[in-house]
C-alpha cells in the first residue's frame, strides 16, 4: 500500500488503450468504499469510457487540455440530500464536509488507478468555476447535459485515467518532473511540518 502512495503520479500523457470495465468498475468501487462523515456515504460518480464522448466533452471543456485525451472519467459529486441528519441552520458547515467526503473518494480512485498502474490525472471542478475557460463558458450541467444528474448534486472534481504512455522502473505511471512553477518532488519532510511555537 505504502509503494502505490508512493508511485502515484498525475499522469498527462495517455496511450489509445481501453480501460476495461471490470477494473473501471474496481475503481469505482474503491471510492464508494471512502469514509465520509457521520457515515453519509453521500458521493456519487458519473462513469464516461466512450472514447467519442470524451473527445466531445474535453474539446468542450478546454480543447488545449489533457481531458480529451483520457480512456475514462470518473467525474465526482456529491448528494446533498443524502445526509439528512443536519440541521438546516448547519447547512454552511455540512457543504463543506461534503466536500471532504468527496475528496476521500476521489483520493482512493487515484490510489486504485495506481494499484492497476492505469495513470490518472485529478482536475478541480467545482459549482464557482461554472463559466469559466474550465467549461469555455458554459455550466457544468450545460456540459453534462445528456446526463441525469439531480439538482440537489454539487461537482467537486474530475479524475481522467488512461494507460500511461510512459513508465518507470516497476510499470508505474511516470509522472512529469515538474508542473506549473513547482517541481513534483516533494521537498524534505520538515518543510511540510508545524512546529510548536518558540
Amino acid at each position: 500500500m505504502k509503494n502505490i502512495v508512493y508511485k502515484r503520479r498525475s499522469c498527462r500523457k495517455f496511450t489509445e488503450k481501453p480501460i476495461s470495465k471490470e477494473i473501471l468498475n474496481d475503481i469505482v468501487t474503491a471510492g464508494i468504499q471512502a469514509p465520509s462523515s457521520s457515515n453519509s456515504q453521500n458521493y456519487r460518480f458519473l462513469l464516461i469510457d466512450d472514447k467519442q464522448e470524451i473527445e466531445k466533452l474535453g474539446s468542450i471543456k478546454n480543447p488545449h487540455g489533457i481531458t480529451k485525451k483520457g480512456a475514462a472519467w470518473i467525474v465526482v459529486f456529491s448528494d446533498n440530500k443524502a445526509h439528512s441528519g443536519f440541521r438546516e441552520e448547519e447547512l454552511n458547515i455540512w457543504s463543506k464536509v461534503w466536500i471532504y467526503n468527496c475528496a476521500a473518494a476521489i483520493q482512493n480512485i487515484l490510489l486504485t488507478a495506481t494499484y492497476h498502474k492505469i495513470g490518472s490525472c485529478w482536475i478541480a471542478f467545482v459549482d464557482e468555476m461554472d463559466g469559466s475557460r474550465l467549461v469555455s463558458g458554459k455550466t457544468w450541467r450545460e456540459l453534462f447535459c445528456d446526463y441525469d444528474i439531480p439538482e440537489h448534486y454539487s461537482i467537486h472534481g474530475l479524475a481522467v485515467l488512461g494507460y500511461p504512455k510512459e513508465i518507470d522502473e516497476e510499470g508505474y505511471p511516470k509522472g512529469d518532473e515538474r508542473h506549473g512553477d513547482k517541481p513534483i518532488a516533494r521537498p524534505h519532510f520538515s518543510e511540510f511540518m508545524i512546529r510548536k511555537k518558540s
